[in-house]
């Protein structure tokens, strides 16, 4: 997982505040192996949903394309401080399909591929 700096306000919570998560399976799988409207035709959907929803930190499945993955970076910057994208090509062909978009500050994070992913 790499590390993109966002553009948005860092929130801080005070002790036992809460947070607003959201996990969304996106189905962002190639084109090719799906059967739905290809990613690029609902990067945006997706992008807008997200920012009407407007939680602290949002964790997407399948977000194995890169290219879906940056675009929703370039969406979603100005509103998230800190944002991870798994872009690696190495060691499977497939980067894990995770994307985390936070407000929040994160410390400790750890990420740890399946070894067989496919």
């Amino acid at each position: 997982m790499e590390y993109f700096p966002g553009e948005g306000n860092e929130v801080l919570l005070d002790k036992g505040g809460d947070i607003r998560l959201l996990t969304w399976n996106i189905l962002g799988l190639p084109n090719n192996q799906v059967a739905v409207r290809p990613w690029e035709e609902r990067i945006d959907g997706i992008a807008q949903k997200i920012l009407l929803i407007d939680a602290d930190v949002v964790i997407l499945q399948e977000c194995f394309e890169r290219d879906l993955s940056r675009g929703l970076y370039e969406r979603l910057k100005e509103n998230y401080a800190h944002i991870y994208l798994h872009l690696e090509e190495k060691p499977t062909p497939l980067p894990s399909g995770l994307a985390l978009f936070s407000k929040l500050p994160i410390s400790g994070f750890r990420f740890s591929p399946h070894p067989d992913l496919l």
